[in-house]
């Protein structure tokens, strides 16, 4: 976590922009907002000069920002893509990461992902991690894929939903396919970081709120902690060296330049999809930039260098002026919407005599005024938070206390970039005597109505050029002469003022305007004496500190003399040591010739390099018949063992064909015994239709048969016969059979 005086610096809201500095001197710190009684936080605060709604938000952010860096956190390493390095330790590189994470978050978790069958992680490896505090999680593939990365991500987001407040989730993996995972996570409670190697990879870090290379950031700090001896240089060297240097290769200088552009220009891109602007503000892309890559721009100087560099090749354009400049891409540079979002118009769009009267009252605190036609205006759109709005029976008045607030509002409200920015206190088309620029004038004036000498900056001045020492009087000159002497004002005929007491009012509004013009040059006076004596004392001041200083500098600058005199001394006397060891060199490497000359050493010289050269020659052919016979012996046991695999193989393909046609023989065996139990099936079914239709047979029989004895039981009279007997009616059925007939009542 940084201090509380660096986080000051960086910080993007308006109170600790304003106020910060002055928390800092007053000896505020991290510590100051920890306590559990806020209110005497904010009662410090404003004993210090702090207004208290700005203590108040302080020390709500202050506190936020605490709570955030004491989140719970997760770290999630896919071991499979990120693995440890062949001669580093799971233990040291578990220590890197725990004291590199530390301010960011309290870490609850430590889970590391691979599939232990596939040995990528060897035993010893394994030990230490989990000695370490590292849980190891097995991830067993079984003919699937990404089965780490599936794991990965459902555990991130279960931590993420266990812990909706705040949390801190870290990623360690080169793989871009958890882009979308950091783009679901990507809310204001939930912070994620994403430790990869090698230069940037945009798609998987264009979401995440912190990245950090593995390389540089965390192998590093451990090969540099190995190489040398304790109690030497070498300990505390920032550079690996040994048997270390070989493990790997940071980022050289054209890399890292590489991958931070990358970064700005994503940066810059993300910011433009979110606020609708190709040109986002310089201070907040520097903002962003430190936030998410706070090993590579640790302080705000390097945002600057980093940015100054940007611009200076060519990499994005600058615009705008003093805190209101933005960036772009070259390619958007001539774009109108990377122009400054409303510049400050030099004219009005619409006459002052159209002005309500509340947007002049309102002047001296909202000078800076959006003027938007009404038919500009979208249906349903609601006006931004921080402005003063009226409207006329053509225009729309968006009023705003600052620039930054007005174009803060443009930028949340593209629909007001149709409208007209103005600085209504440098508009010189405006009556001189307004409330917007009264202070700007001096001298005094008389009322047209009480002739009341009042100073012009407090009078009022109206179109035609008359002034008025108050809105009362103004408000006189819009009635009828007859109804002023009567003393009744029109608009509010419920009122009644006699005349005699309207002008005692009037003569004791002369007698006030008076007395405050002598408080007011009292006060003038007043200020005027207390700047000069200000001055004076200033001046004496510097005198005497002057004064007091000189025999200091004259001090120093002897002192600066003398240390240059004996450096340049000692250096002399280092070179004529130097130069005296050289010639006692030369006269000994003279005389050890001279005797070397004496006993002919130089004449036997090439007989002495050609013995050599002949041994040497001797002994390279040793060494090449030798190596010669290694092949050889090399050659012999390669082929042996291909002759062995070969057979290996030969005998694996014959098992697998035996094992191939048995599983054939066993499918077509199974193949009859279905189609055999399927005829069964059929012939049974076949035999069950044939019986019940033989019963459906033997029953129709049945009831024919039933049908026939009824019919000859009945003796059937035919109608030839019927009648013939007295006093009985027949039927078809014959005698005795009585036919009922159904007569109508």
């Amino acid at each position: 976590m940084d201090s509380f005086s660096e986080w000051v610096n960086t910080a993007d809201h308006p109170c600790f922009q304003e106020w910060g500095s002055l928390a800092v001197e007053l000896g505020a710190s991290w510590d100051s907002f920890r306590r559990v009684d806020k209110d005497v936080i904010v009662q410090d605060l404003v004993k210090g000069g702090i207004p208290i709604l700005a203590a108040r938000d302080m020390t709500v952010i202050a506190s936020k920002e605490i709570q955030r860096n004491q989140a719970p956190m997760a770290i999630f390493w896919d071991l499979e893509n990120m693995p440890i390095p062949t001669e580093a330790s799971g233990r040291d590189i578990v220590t890197s990461l725990k004291s590199i994470l530390a301010p960011l978050g309290d870490l609850i978790q430590f889970r590391g992902y691979a599939s232990i069958g596939l040995n990528h992680i060897p035993q010893e490896k394994r030990s230490d991690l989990q000695l370490s505090g590292c849980h190891l999680v097995d991830c067993p593939h079984h003919g699937r894929k990404e089965v780490a990365d599936k794991m990965i991500i459902v555990d991130a987001m279960q931590f993420a939903f266990q812990h909706p407040d705040v949390a801190t989730l870290c990623l360690i993996t080169g793989d871009s396919d958890y882009a979308y995972l950091l783009a679901t996570l990507q809310r204001p409670q939930w912070r994620t970081i994403v430790i990869s190697r090698g230069t940037m990879q945009s798609m998987l870090h264009v979401n995440c709120d912190m990245k950090m290379r593995w390389e540089t950031d965390i192998l590093q700090p451990i090969y540099s902690g190995v190489s040398g001896t304790p109690g030497t240089e070498e300990e505390i060297s920032t550079e690996p060296t040994g048997r270390w240097a070989s493990l790997f290769r940071p980022l050289s200088a054209d890399e890292g330049w590489k991958d931070d552009v990358e970064l700005l220009r994503t940066v810059i891109k993300q910011q433009g999809q979110n606020h609708g602007t190709l040109a986002p503000l310089k201070s907040l892309v520097g903002n962003i930039l430190r936030n998410t890559n706070p090993a590579r721009f640790p302080q705000r100087i390097n945002i600057q260098g980093f940015l100054a560099r940007a611009i200076a090749e060519g990499v994005v354009v600058e615009k705008g002026e003093k805190q209101y400049k933005t960036l772009c891409l070259p390619m958007h540079a001539n774009h109108s919407s990377t122009s400054p979002l409303m510049p400050l118009a030099k004219m009005l769009p619409a006459k002052f005599e159209q002005f309500p009267l509340k947007v002049v009252d309102m002047a001296r605190a909202t000078p800076f005024i959006v003027l938007l036609r009404r038919a500009h205006c979208p249906p349903g759109e609601t006006p931004p938070s921080k402005a003063y709005v009226q409207s006329s029976s053509e225009w729309l008045f968006y009023m705003f206390a600052s620039y930054r607030i007005a174009l803060e509002a443009v930028a949340s409200h593209r629909w007001l970039c149709q409208g007209t920015l103005v600085d209504i206190r440098q508009i010189e088309e405006i009556p001189l005597a307004t409330a917007v620029r009264s202070s700007s004038r001096e001298g005094n004036v008389s009322c047209s109505v009480c002739s009341a000498m009042i100073a012009d900056s407090f009078a009022t001045e109206d179109a035609s050029g008359r002034f008025y020492c108050s809105v009362e009087c103004q408000e006189f000159t819009k009635y009828s002469p007859a109804r002023v002497k009567k003393g009744i004002l029109e608009g509010y005929d419920d009122i009644y003022v006699p005349h005699d007491i309207l002008d005692k009012k009037m003569l004791d509004r002369k007698a006030w305007i008076e007395q405050r013009k002598d408080e007011m040059e009292r006060l003038a006076e007043e200020k005027v004496r207390q700047k000069q004596e200000e001055a004076k004392r200033l001046d004496c001041l510097v005198r005497a500190i002057r004064i007091e200083e000189l025999p200091l500098v004259k001090a120093k600058y002897e002192e600066m003399i003398r240390t240059d005199r004996a450096q340049y001394e000692h250096e002399i006397e280092q070179e004529i040591e130097k130069a005296q060891r050289a010639k006692v060199q030369w006269d000994s490497d003279k005389r050890d010739k001279e005797r070397l000359s004496v006993h002919s050493v130089f004449d036997w010289m090439e007989d002495f390099e050609s013995t050599v050269l002949a041994g040497r020659q001797l002994n390279h052919e040793a060494l090449c018949a030798e190596a010669e016979a290694e092949a050889i012996v090399e050659a012999v046991k390669a082929k042996i063992e291909r002759a062995r695999k070969r057979k290996q193989n030969e005998a694996r393909r014959l098992s697998e064909e035996e094992e191939a046609k048995r599983r054939q023989e066993e499918e077509q065996r199974r193949n009859k015994e279905e189609a055999r139990r399927e005829r069964e099936a059929k012939e049974e079914e076949r035999r069950r239709e044939v019986a019940r239709m033989a019963e459906d047979r033997e029953r129709n029989d049945r009831q024919s048969d039933r049908g026939q004895r009824s019919l000859r039981a009945l003796d059937y009279v035919p109608p030839s016969r019927r009648g013939q007997g007295a006093g009985e009616e027949d039927s078809r059925f014959g005698k005795g059979w009585r036919v009922s007939r159904w007569r109508p009542k």
